[in-house]
């Protein structure tokens, strides 16, 4: 089975959160009526929670930037049990 066409997009620490709400709000109504596409962003994780919340019950899937996997903290990324509890979704 072939997986079909993914688009995300990303952004390192450059929004604020507020920033990240304006910039979901914009995007959902744009992406709504895409065909044939899944549609992803992946905030940093100061947005990650904001933005699950936001994305709740539209096509935008939300994916962490990046994960270690060891349960340690091994800045930037984080753990796995860290980015599951926090969304779920993909990294």
């Amino acid at each position: 089975m072939s997986r079909g066409t993914l688009i995300a997009g990303n952004w390192k620490m450059h929004e604020t959160v507020p920033e990240a709400e304006q910039l979901i709000q914009a995007l959902l109504p744009r992406v709504s009526s895409l065909d044939g596409v899944e549609i992803a962003i992946c905030p940093p994780y100061t947005a990650l929670a904001p933005m699950v919340d936001s994305a709740r019950g539209s096509r935008v899937a939300i994916f962490a930037q990046n994960m270690h996997e060891s349960e340690r903290a091994h800045s930037p990324a984080k753990s796995p049990r860290r980015c599951w509890s926090t969304w779920g979704s993909a990294v």
